[in-house]
């Protein structure tokens, strides 16, 4: 995690807190509509898909963003006008942070370049994403409806052959769903882990076993593909140092080794099949 997000974190884990000890129904933000047009082309250039091209909602969960109809620019001009003060973030300055050259550089390049209403555009990207997004969820909702088999707290069953008569896009839409039912909404399955999900639904034989989001996995059995919460299994055997040791019911290893971590390197070194943890 990125000093950035893990900021954002927790500003709006103290927002929270006021929020409640306020009693308060909701909290608002300052979100514009010129922090819409960064986020949607910073995800477009990092291959989002729709939801991630639907940019910020004007209201998730208790958050409400009353001024995303208006630029950044015409936020700090109400401000002058009426001898309004504000505290500016330094950070924002920072090119080498990714969103900062996007709002310094880029956008005011390809603004000049190809197209002046450049927010303009990259929201009304947005808008089309989010109703695209939208309809997804309401057409997947209706098909998960037809491929669920059998549905418990710990699992759900799909039926092969009914999830097959979708589009590949639905299906990605079916496992999410199913995800969030089964771990709450909280839980989101990444684009690859939903690509290797399908890759194994049209490939796998019976008995076949995948590690799918977090804390789930999918099984091919007889009854179809069960999507289910990974059981805690303790490591059977002992881990001898430098000998890799498979993790029952995983694709993952545990692999005890001597590590310097100095100055001359960042976790942006390990590729993304690799986690290190430090056993101190």
């Amino acid at each position: 995690i990125s000093l950035e997000m893990a900021a954002r974190f927790l500003r709006y884990e103290a927002l929270e807190r006021l929020r409640r000890s306020a009693g308060a129904d909701l909290f608002a933000t300052a979100h514009t509509r010129s922090d819409q047009a960064e986020t949607v082309l910073l995800r477009l250039l990092r291959g989002a898909g729709l939801a991630g091209l639907a940019g910020i909602a004007e209201k998730r969960g208790n958050i409400i963003r009353p001024l995303l109809g208006f630029s950044r620019a015409q936020i700090l001009e109400h401000a002058r006008q009426r001898n309004l003060t504000w505290r500016e973030d330094s950070s924002n300055s920072d090119l080498g942070i990714p969103r900062n050259r996007l709002r310094h550089e880029v956008i005011p390049r390809l603004a000049a370049d190809f197209n002046h209403r450049l927010e303009a555009a990259m929201v009304r990207t947005a808008k089309i994403a989010r109703e695209a997004h939208a309809y997804m969820k309401h057409q997947a909702a209706g098909a998960l409806l037809r491929v669920v088999k059998e549905e418990s707290a710990e699992r759900i069953v799909l039926d092969i052959q009914q999830i097959n008569k979708y589009n590949r896009l639905i299906h990605a839409y079916i496992l999410r769903l199913a995800c969030a039912r089964l771990s709450g909404a909280d839980l989101a399955p990444s684009h690859r882990q939903i690509e290797r999900a399908r890759a194994f639904i049209t490939t796998a034989r019976v008995g076949a076993r995948q590690a799918f989001a977090d804390e789930l996995e999918l099984l091919v059995d007889r009854d179809g593909i069960v999507l289910q919460k990974i059981a805690s299994r303790p490591l059977a055997g002992v881990v001898e140092k430098g000998v890799p040791f498979p993790i029952t019911g995983t694709p993952w290893q545990l692999l005890i080794a001597d590590e310097s971590w100095g100055a001359d390197r960042s976790f942006s070194d390990v590729d993304e099949h690799s986690q290190y943890v430090d056993a101190a």
